[in-house]
């Protein structure tokens, strides 16, 4: 009996220590290593953005981001590669994500092209996270372009004055200087009206030599049998539209009746001119007939005292003689010379511009070769649209 109990024991012992083997060896044994996340086999930008495309399609959004990403990461990127990986990042991250990780992207593609759009067909999830970055980017892009312009304008300076008065039918003259230190002025116009009257006719002004710009309302239109009062303002511009304004809304200036004035062809220097050397012949011949008066005297003083015991030199006689009739011809001619320039400065008298007045528009020829020759006023429809 005790024996039996002995070998049973014996065997329960054998049998724990066989099973208490493979548990030790068990614990003993390293733990099977953590398998590590699956890494992007390198590719270039073209080859991660078709490839997130495709997986855009498929609706694997997941895995869209990452190559995004890396496509991003590929200094050789293209522009158009740049936009597209932007896109799918900001889609793929406003759908599984947090809205706001959608953000950035959709924030850097506006910065490389601010009027970009997204698909027609686009989820409405991923279009209400792009309207709130585009609104928030416009917002602050407006905001700087605010800013930038005002400082633009803070540095166009105009010079000079609208006219106080005019005369009806005489030119009205327009000449203003602009400060223009960064160059961007495009144009410079005059709008103006009668008053009563609903539009402004725009006059573009053109820049003289001399770096004024000028424009001329052609006394055509100030020709009138009563007074009138005109209503105008200054409008410097760049390529944007207006910088600067002067005489806002308008300023008046006061034109008188008149009927339109012909300006006489020749200049005050031209009846000068003329004058003069209908002045300098005239001395010539005065001078010379004066000369001619005393030859004569002489020539007859030498014949008066010429005697039989001393006669006159006979040569000297024939040449004094052959003086005074060349200069009596002289004489002759200077004075007829003096009298054909008189009556051509007689005539010239009726036809000069005695007041310098100059009615007609400066020519061509004061323009620099970039300026366009002076457009015929066009009418704008009211002083607001004109702003």
């Amino acid at each position: 009996m005790r024996l039996g109990m002995i070998v049973a024991a014996t065997v329960l012992v054998a049998a724990n220590a066989h099973a208490a083997k493979p548990a030790k060896a068990a614990a003993s044994a390293p733990a099977a290593p953590t398998p590590a996340p699956p890494t992007l086999t390198p590719r270039s930008a073209a080859e991660a953005v078709a490839e997130a495309q495709r997986l855009y399609d498929a609706l694997e959004y997941d895995k869209v981001a990452p190559l995004a990403a890396q496509a991003l990461a590929d200094p050789a990127i293209t522009l158009d590669q740049k936009l597209a990986a932007y896109q799918l990042q900001g889609s793929a991250l406003a759908i599984i994500g947090d809205p706001v990780d959608a953000e950035r992207p959709f924030l850097l593609l506006f910065t490389v092209r601010p009027d970009f759009t997204l698909p027609d067909d686009t989820p409405p999830k991923i279009k209400s996270v792009f309207a709130k970055v585009k609104g928030e980017f416009d917002a602050v892009r407006d905001a700087q372009e605010a800013q930038q312009r005002k400082e633009l304008m803070a540095t166009i300076d105009i010079g000079g004055a609208f006219p106080d008065s005019g005369t009806g039918g005489r030119p009205l003259r327009f000449e203003f200087t602009v400060g223009d230190p960064r160059g961007v002025v495009k144009s410079v116009r005059v709008q103006y009206r009668k008053q009563g009257e609903p539009d402004f006719l725009s006059l573009p002004l053109r820049r003289s030599v001399q770096g004024a710009w000028v424009g001329v309302v052609p006394g055509e239109w100030t020709a009138s049998d009563a007074a009138f009062t005109v209503e105008a303002n200054l409008v410097v511009a760049d390529q944007k539209g207006p910088l600067k304004k002067l005489g806002e809304p308008f300023t008046t200036i006061a034109v008188s009746a008149g009927q339109l004035a012909r300006q006489q062809p020749v200049p005050v220097w031209a009846f000068g001119t003329s004058a003069g050397v209908t002045g300098a012949v005239a001395l010539a011949a005065s001078g010379i007939t004066v000369l001619t008066a005393l030859q004569n005297a002489d020539f007859h003083n030498k014949l008066d005292t010429a005697t039989a015991e001393s006669p006159a030199d006979g040569r000297d006689i024939v040449a004094q003689q052959q003086l005074g009739e060349n200069l009596n011809i002289a004489a002759l001619a200077g004075w007829g010379t003096a009298g054909v320039a008189a009556v051509v400065t007689g005539v010239l008298a009726l036809f000069t511009n005695w007041s310098g007045e100059d009615l007609d528009l400066a020519p061509l020829s004061d323009l620099p070769s970039d300026q366009p020759a002076q457009e015929p006023a066009a009418p704008v429809a009211n002083a607001a649209a004109a702003r």
